[in-house]
């Protein structure tokens, strides 16, 4: 055994960590001023592509003896280590509007997140019994509003910080699993252009398709909690973004959004207004 599996993850890996797009899940149309609104809704992401930095030197062997878990990685050369990430999250989301033209909002969330690394030979998963945690806050301005004779355009802000930890490596088939301590913690950045414009439909019914583009900056920080070694990475993502609000009574919505750059992100949801 060169080093162990959780030294060995922290000395290979210098980048960018797991980037999940933050949704929106609401309209750019605006509120009555005074009103409050609440999201309760899944956020999810699949396949999300990513890559890190190799800043290591030597073959690293992971695993503790004995047994050793024989999992190799490439911490001798230089480039770029491929991996993708899939989890999801149940997250509440609070959004006022005080007065005309400004909404304030915060969420807090719980979920998982699995990460899939690519070695010298095969691919290792990296997961935690842990629930991961997120809290965003964010403002957002009303800069057209919504109209019979046109759609509403918002610009939205948030910051968000989010934190995983993963206990557990899994090698291929044939090898054993190997433990880690590992803490991944995530500091985001997001600035979206939001359309949207609500159809009134026969029978009172009515829908509210949204859309936009978001600016992502994620900066990472991993950390052994081990011995203490860190390492970071910074990653910006620029996607489009599309969604859908459809009122279902007076005060409440069923609510969707997707975006599909680096994997799929998606949510669903219901809103409340009051």
């Amino acid at each position: 055994m060169v080093k162990g599996a959780a030294l060995s993850f922290v000395l290979v890996l210098g980048g960018p960590a797991a980037v999940r797009a933050q949704m929106l899940v609401s309209s750019a149309r605006q509120m009555p001023a005074g009103s409050v609104k609440f999201t309760l809704f899944y956020q999810g992401v699949q396949g999300q592509e990513l890559n890190f930095k190799v800043t290591g030197g030597g073959s690293c062997v992971g695993g503790v003896a004995p047994p050793a878990s024989n999992v190799a990685f490439p911490c001798g050369s230089s480039g770029d280590v491929a991996a993708s990430a899939d989890g999801g999250m149940v997250v509440l989301q609070a959004m006022g509007q005080p007065w005309e033209g400004l909404q304030y909002y915060g969420s807090i969330g719980v979920g998982d997140l699995t990460l899939r690394l690519s070695s010298v030979t095969a691919t290792n998963v990296l997961t935690g019994d842990r629930p991961g945690y997120q809290y965003a806050l964010g403002t957002r301005a009303i800069l057209i509003p919504d109209t019979v004779v046109g759609p509403a355009v918002t610009l939205d802000a948030r910051l968000m910080w989010q934190r995983h930890h993963f206990n557990r490596i899994d090698p291929p088939s044939g090898a054993g699993a190997a433990s880690i301590d590992e803490r991944l913690d995530l500091y985001q950045y997001q600035v979206a252009l939001e359309t949207s414009h609500r159809f009134d439909l026969p029978g009172k019914w009515s829908v509210e398709p949204y859309g936009g583009v978001k600016w992502l900056r994620a900066e990472s920080s991993l950390k052994d909690l081990g011995n203490g070694d860190r390492v970071g990475g910074i990653k910006d993502t620029v996607t489009p973004f599309v969604g859908l609000v459809v009122p279902i009574f007076e005060r409440e919505a069923l609510v969707a959004e997707g975006s599909f750059v680096d994997g799929y992100h998606y949510s669903a949801g219901l809103q409340v207004r009051f």
